[in-house]
């Protein structure tokens, strides 16, 4: 029997969701829709710089559309990469476009869309994966140790797209 795993923050044990209910499976996958949402529209312009790229050096295009056409997602992204990398400019959007989704993340659970301090969506994480979220100190006015804090809530936000996002 799988056994569930046990997430530790402020001197506190929370147990993650194992039943699979149907209301947690439509939330997961509405925050899955909201933060793709907000991703795209974060990394917009350095995703469209990449495209640009990929798609008018016919050599680098090629390698792109035979490796996607091959149905593994594996090459797929060797390809890119290898694109990326042979091209400092573009190796350097790439790391910036690696940064923005990072940062995106940590916005998406620190913020709301004005850019104001909000708990709604780490909240929402906290739901679907824990029994007994309810008692998760979310304010980062009152959190002592915030590094703590985001340190747990991103190892929850990397074990719910593992867990949800199939």
């Amino acid at each position: 029997m799988n056994q569930a795993k046990v997430y530790k923050y402020d001197n506190k044990e929370y147990k993650e969701r194992t039943k699979s209910f149907k209301p947690y499976r439509v939330a997961s996958l509405a925050l899955i829709k909201k933060f793709n949402d907000f991703e795209k529209e974060f990394t917009s312009d350095l995703q469209s710089d990449i495209n640009k790229f990929l798609f008018t050096d016919k050599k680098v295009m090629g390698s792109v559309i035979t490796a996607n056409n091959s149905g593994d997602s594996k090459k797929l992204n060797e390809a890119i990469s290898k694109a990326l990398v042979s091209n400092p400019d573009m190796a350097l959007k790439a790391k910036e476009l690696t940064d923005s989704k990072l940062l995106a993340v940590e916005l998406f659970l620190t913020t709301d869309c004005k850019g104001e301090v909000s708990d709604e969506n780490a909240k929402k994480l906290c739901d679907i994966m824990l029994e007994d979220a309810g008692t998760i100190n979310h304010n980062p006015e009152t959190e002592t140790d915030y590094g703590k804090y985001t340190e747990f809530i991103y190892s929850l936000w990397n074990d719910f797209f593992l867990k949800f996002r199939k």
